[in-house]
């Protein structure tokens, strides 16, 4: 499927006039991918016969999903590092001090996608209770994607009684490399759904940096019988130090308490 200039033109006018986003001339190949599944369900041929559709208005709500399908809705937990560690380190300090008197702050994520970078933000005040005691802040998540904030809404409902819950925060424990605080919600994430291999992985891993190795072992294999591959290398390492790819894993804090 070929995207014609004139194509590609008339979509990225049309999700910027919508939201604002910009699809540069060297993004312009994701069109083919993003509409792809919106072509087959709607049973439209070619790019060019879905903008005749559009430019005629024959079906208003064609224009959203097309919107809809190109948006880049990509989100986790921490996502670019840099800015994160920047706000932590530069930003908030100074807005500490410039807030003393009224003891509020108020953040806005635009484009949050399904909330994960906004959750990111409440974790760093969290991480530091008692600096942060007393003081009112609000933050504020906002996508112009549909799906996504119905997406945020349903995480919020079931919230936090879910495997994608508990491993969700046991993935950022370990990404901020507290694994000790990570141990108990990736066991609970592997209780719920005991046929994870990535939850067994990531349960592995999580023993390994705290030294207990033969536990470690034990979940990596059961990883592997569950078809999570990525676990290979690390029991190798294990198993015959300096043979697997991966660097040794840095040593880490004991669990707290």
């Amino acid at each position: 499927m070929q995207v014609s200039d004139s194509s590609s033109r008339i979509l990225a006018g049309l999700l910027e006039a919508r939201t604002g986003q910009q699809l540069t001339m060297n993004r312009r190949w994701r069109i083919e991918t993003a509409l792809a599944s919106l072509l087959r369900e709607r049973g439209i041929a070619t790019l060019d016969e879905l903008i005749t559709i559009l430019v005629m208005g024959k079906e208003p709500g064609l224009s959203n999903q097309v919107v809809e399908a190109l948006l880049n809705n990509e989100t986790y937990f921490f996502r670019d590092r840099t800015p994160f560690d920047l706000l932590s380190r530069a930003a908030l300090p100074k807005l500490m001090q410039r807030r003393q008197s009224s003891k509020r702050l108020r953040i806005w994520s635009a484009g949050c996608s399904t909330g994960q970078e906004v959750y990111s933000l409440a974790m760093l005040f969290a991480d530091e209770p008692l600096k942060w005691q007393g003081w009112t802040i609000d933050i504020l998540g906002t996508d112009v994607s549909g799906k996504a904030i119905a997406a945020a809404d349903r995480c919020i409902a079931q919230y936090p009684k879910t495997y994608d819950c508990y491993f969700a925060r046991a993935a950022i424990h370990v990404e901020l490399e507290q694994y000790g605080t990570a141990l108990p919600f990736i066991e609970r994430a592997a209780e719920l759904r005991p046929e994870s291999g990535s939850a067994r992985h990531l349960l592995g891993f999580a023993l390994e940096s705290l030294g207990r190795e033969e536990d470690a072992r034990m979940h990596y294999r059961a990883a592997l019988k569950l078809g999570f591959h990525g676990a290979a290398q690390r029991l190798k390492r294990l198993e015959d130090p300096g043979s697997g790819l991966l660097p040794p894993t840095r040593s880490a804090a004991p669990p707290p308490g």
